[in-house]
């Protein structure tokens, strides 16, 4: 397991506010570091990836809020706000494949 944020639109592990291991109390899965580390060309990516880095971006700024709840650091609000832009433009460039699966997995369409 290993905890981390981000200071821009990029998951740079080399970013002086990217958290090595024992940082923070809240962690994120190996999986969403990957996720996120992998997603830099958004419009890249295919439905599944996109879907994992929606997810990995989501998990981010719940631990963020965590984070703020708990410390009262307006900084960590500032990167929850930053993995939610991300995971919200992650949203907006859905294949139109992508949401017409989703609408019937929903029984929408």
């Amino acid at each position: 397991m290993t905890s981390f944020s981000a200071s821009s639109d990029e998951c740079d592990p080399n970013s002086p506010t990217f958290d090595r291991p024992g940082d923070s109390t809240a962690e994120v899965s190996d999986e969403s570091e990957m996720v996120c580390r992998t997603s830099r060309a958004n419009s890249a990516l295919s439905d599944e990836e996109r879907e994992r880095h929606i997810k990995a971006c989501g998990d981010l700024m719940e631990l963020a809020m965590v984070r703020w709840y708990e410390t009262g650091d307006f900084g960590h609000r500032g990167e929850a706000s930053r993995w939610r832009i991300l995971m919200e433009q992650a949203i907006k460039g859905r294949s139109a494949e992508q949401i017409r699966r989703m609408e019937e997995a929903r029984g929408l369409a």
